[in-house]
């Protein structure tokens, strides 16, 4: 598993829930095939100076610089201040501001203070890691007052390159970096040289003063230390200012909109799939509000798993995959809101969403007043444009601004339906407790709007259909409605999908015809790590391959305890794809393998052709071919023969020989090679 250092950097303000949430959902989550280890170089400081603040904003905040670490377990922490303070951070800042001003809004002074003292930092932190580097594979340079917007893409990781930074490719102009610049605020480093140039910023200016512009500046250093850098596609970041107020993306002034709370609703998320960044720019540039995002279930990633079987247990194999990836992400988030102790209800929203002008003033002036109690479930929206004709005549009053559906006979006969889509509805924790406990015994099997309904109009256990409400009037509908348009959505990862589940006919154990297992065995895989034993292979007794286990990241490791107490699966159970904790691949054992008795061999691991495997081995990684390896943890001990003979067998693939060929070259199978030559071998070998 390749080893990342995240490394926050800069001054720590007063880093927040909203920011780690942001963070483990856009960032840390899709980092789950690395090994990460946290660390943070910052100063102690209790005030921090905002050079460019806004009129509605302090000139100087109170901060808290221990405040990230409520959140993180970092394995080092450097304070900076001590050792700064033998700087002339002033001076420099005079010289080099007699360049030019880089900073025209707010006290472009301040901010140059601000800026080297933040690359004096990342110096610090380079000079007391440095002996450390050749740990890590990668490096993520990332400034402690980032609120993550966008999910990290992480081809950069395989493409070509030494140093990757942020791009917005929906609206590149607000992304200042790249104006005569690269992004100085993230950074994901393949390399010590190209560490080296991002850390080493400070030195350079200091040893040769010159004007400075953070971001055109960095980019002249990776240009002369001829750092190949590219760009890490459409990820971009607030910044999560000293006076606790978000920015907007390019982090001058606070963003009223993400600084806008509803109330009476604990948290409020939008659901989006990674690859929709076009819904994800129009979520976060038109709702009107605080939300965050919460990551889909992609159906053209997702491959049918024991989850999929038992939230759909009759009708996974009929309904489309998109339909059941958008019925378990929502379900995801009902479980989230269960376990989230500081909430008492979710506004749950999907990322074609539009309010209505005005809806965050209506709903914090008028209708959080009024929101019936004990509700497990209000619509603002989901009304249909062919359905709204007959949409007023099934409402019953509540009170003058929340409704119920009377019984009707539009959809179904006598009772209280009325087709509602979830795109935006608040879901209180009691309601989601027993729609988990009912998909969790039973399953979904429906639509998710469907599902929903039913359930609490019909359900013989919890059949509430009064504590349903509905918004009146409604004030959200969906983005392809806008001019009252009453068409399919065409852009709909949903509507037009047709892909369905296919139970794969692959068996998940595959041992060849040829090999022999003698005695017991136990071979346990998954669907995510199969065992392949190849060709004319001689295994032991109690021989084990395991290739799936418990997930240790969590608190509990056994998934009964989550299903007794949470109504859940295990939290490393319930996934699209396993994490590698749980497993690191398939097991290949390649073709005339000796395996002794009671061998165990884990996930990932692939035995070379040839190789032969000790008694009491316990295998946890690669075996070369024709090697002899054994040990707990098993390790090479030597090769077979000589490296020419081993090429020569490797390209000669015996084993896919015919039966006829076999018998007619018994002088081959009879030989000690170790005791010929390769020229000799060859001329021994019938075709």
């Amino acid at each position: 598993m390749a080893k990342i250092a995240y490394i926050f950097f800069g001054q720590v303000k007063n880093f927040d829930e909203k920011q780690y949430s942001a963070f483990q959902e856009n960032v840390a989550s899709k980092l789950g095939d690395f090994d990460v280890d946290y660390f943070l170089v910052t100063s102690k400081a209790s005030f921090y100076s905002n050079a460019r603040h806004a009129e509605s904003e302090p000139g100087v905040s109170k901060i808290d610089y221990k405040s990230i670490e409520k959140y993180f377990d970092f394995k080092e922490v450097y304070y900076d201040q001590d050792a700064r303070a033998g700087e002339d951070v002033d001076g420099l800042c005079e010289s080099v501001i007699k360049f030019g001003e880089a900073w025209k809004e707010g006290d472009s002074m301040q901010s140059l203070k601000n800026s080297i003292k933040q690359i004096y930092s990342l110096e610090y932190f380079y000079d007391k890691f440095s002996h450390k580097i050749a740990d890590y594979d990668y490096f993520i340079l990332s400034r402690s007052d980032l609120y993550h917007t966008h999910p990290l893409n992480i081809d950069c990781f395989s493409r070509e390159g030494d140093l990757f930074a942020p791009y917005y490719d929906i609206c590149p102009q607000i992304d200042y970096g790249w104006f005569g610049g690269i992004n100085d605020r993230f950074a994901v480093i393949k390399n010590e040289s190209a560490l080296k140039t991002y850390c080493t910023r400070y030195s350079s200016i200091k040893n040769n003063p010159e004007y400075y512009h953070a971001e055109q500046y960095l980019l002249k250093q990776l240009k002369t230390n001829n750092v190949n850098y590219g760009k890490i596609h459409n990820f971009m970041f607030l910044l999560n200012r000293a006076s606790g107020k978000l920015s907007d993306f390019v982090g001058i002034q606070p963003d009223e909109k993400m600084n806008t709370n509803l109330k009476a609703i604990s948290k409020s998320y939008f659901i989006n799939l990674d690859r929709r960044t076009d819904r994800l720019h129009h979520m976060l540039i038109n709702t009107p509000f605080f939300t965050e995002r919460f990551s889909a279930i992609d159906s053209k990633q997702m491959q049918l798993t024991d989850e999929v079987k038992k939230l759909f247990p009759k009708t996974w194999q009929k309904r489309t995959k998109a339909e059941i990836c958008c019925a378990i992400s929502h379900y995801r988030l009902w479980q989230k809101l269960i376990a989230d102790r500081d909430a008492r209800n979710y506004l749950i929203l999907e990322d074609d969403t539009v309010f209505k002008p005005g809806f965050e003033n209506f709903w914090n002036q008028v209708y959080s007043n009024h929101v019936p109690k004990d509700a497990f479930l209000i619509y603002l929206g989901g009304c249909q444009p062919w359905n709204k004709p007959e949409y007023h005549k099934v409402l019953q009053r509540h009170n003058d601004y929340f409704y119920t559906v009377k019984k009707n006979d539009y959809f179904t006969k006598d009772d209280h339906f009325w087709h509602m889509n979830a795109n935006s509805y608040i879901l209180s924790k009691q309601g989601a407790s027993l729609l988990c406990q009912w998909v969790e015994q039973f399953g979904m099997d429906q639509a998710l709007d469907n599902f929903m309904q039913n359930f609490f109009n019909e359900n013989k256990f919890f059949a509430a259909p009064e504590l349903v409400f509905h918004l009146n009037p409604l004030m959200s509908y969906q983005l392809h409605e806008e001019n009252d348009n009453p068409e399919i959505d065409k852009k709909s990862d949903l509507r037009f999908a047709e892909e369905k589940f296919i139970q794969k006919t692959e068996p998940l154990v595959k041992v060849d015809s040829t090999s022999i297992i003698n005695g017991k065995s136990k071979l346990h895989a998954s669907e995510y790590s199969r065992i392949w034993i190849k060709r004319y292979c001689a295994i032991g007794e109690n021989f084990s391959v395991i290739t799936l286990n418990h997930d240790y990241n969590f608190l509990a490791m056994q998934g009964s305890l989550y299903r007794k107490f949470f109504h859940s699966g295990h939290p490393g159970e319930i996934v699209d794809k396993p994490t590698r904790a749980r497993t690191k691949g398939d097991v290949v054992i390649g073709n005339d393998v000796c395996i002794g008795d009671n061998v165990f061999i884990s996930s990932g691991v692939e035995i070379g052709d040839g190789c032969y495997i000790g008694a009491n081995s316990v295998v946890t990684k690669n075996m070369p071919a024709y090697s002899i390896c054994a040990g707990t943890p098993c390790r090479f001990i030597k090769y077979r023969f000589k490296e020419n003979i081993i090429d020569f067998l490797l390209n000669l693939k015996w084993w896919n020989w015919s039966e006829d060929k076999i018998k007619n070259n018994k002088d081959f199978f009879y030989c000690n090679l170790n005791t010929k030559s390769v020229s000799e071998i060859r001329e021994m070998i019938n075709d």
